[in-house]
């Protein structure tokens, strides 16, 4: 059986940047197999994947706005981003906004930006929203605090477009 995990054991490091464009095509329709390709903790430590296959699936081949607060590596400038390529895998069409507390704006790529931006600053949230034209799909994995949670979706969750989809992970740590 071919999988994320077989591809990375199967070949050496160096390898394996090749091989991820060949495997994100392969596995482009499966959230679980994209999240181990990436090294995201959204598969195996919370088990997300098989929820946001479910809701986020009729979504796949449209052109959505996606933002994700929290690119992960916290304060390291070098670290993060996995979800993010996740989620450019998994909609061909999207485009892909992050917000970091931290700076990790270098790690923007094609249709993946990356802004600098507190979670709870509500007028830069509100510029960002305007930037993009609101978005489809939103998942706080950011600072996982109760006040910061509440206080980013009484901002966002009013300017989610019609129809979509707001995500608060990790809410056990609170």
């Amino acid at each position: 059986m071919i999988s994320a995990k077989n591809i990375r054991d199967a070949f050496p490091k160096s390898m394996q940047p090749k091989l991820v464009p060949i495997a994100r095509r392969l596995f482009a329709g499966n959230l679980d197999l994209l999240a181990r390709l990436y090294h995201t903790d959204k598969w195996g430590v919370h088990w997300y994947t098989q929820h946001y296959q479910r809701y986020f699936a009729p979504l796949r081949q449209q052109r959505i706005q996606l933002l994700e607060i929290g690119v992960g590596g916290y304060d390291d400038s070098a670290q993060g981003g996995s979800s993010l390529r996740m989620w450019k895998a998994f909609f061909p069409k999207a485009r892909i906004v992050g917000i970091d507390l931290h700076d990790k704006t270098h790690m923007s790529e094609p249709r993946i930006e990356i802004r600098q931006c507190d979670q709870t600053d509500a007028e830069k949230l509100r510029q960002i929203n305007a930037e993009y034209g609101g978005f489809d799909i939103i998942i706080d994995d950011g600072s996982h605090l109760n006040e910061h949670v509440i206080k980013t979706f009484g901002i966002l969750f009013p300017l989610l477009r019609q129809g979509g989809i707001y995500s608060i992970e990790d809410t056990q740590t609170s």
